[in-house]
């Protein structure tokens, strides 16, 4: 879906299109339109992500 959002943003993509999209790979992926983990992209959020770029894990 990240990639999709990025297509938006270059004009390749229109929210109708997305929203078909989101609608296809929730079905794909047995999410619900109520899940709460729907709309959040965990691993390419530069913050608040499950896991850092720059820490060292110990």
């Amino acid at each position: 879906m990240a990639q999709a959002k990025k297509m938006i943003t270059m004009g390749i993509l229109t929210p109708k299109d997305y929203s078909s999209i989101d609608t296809i790979i929730a079905k794909k992926y047995n999410i619900s339109s109520f899940s709460l983990y729907r709309g959040i992209d965990l691993i390419y959020r530069s913050v608040g992500g499950n896991m850092s770029h720059n820490e060292e894990v110990t």
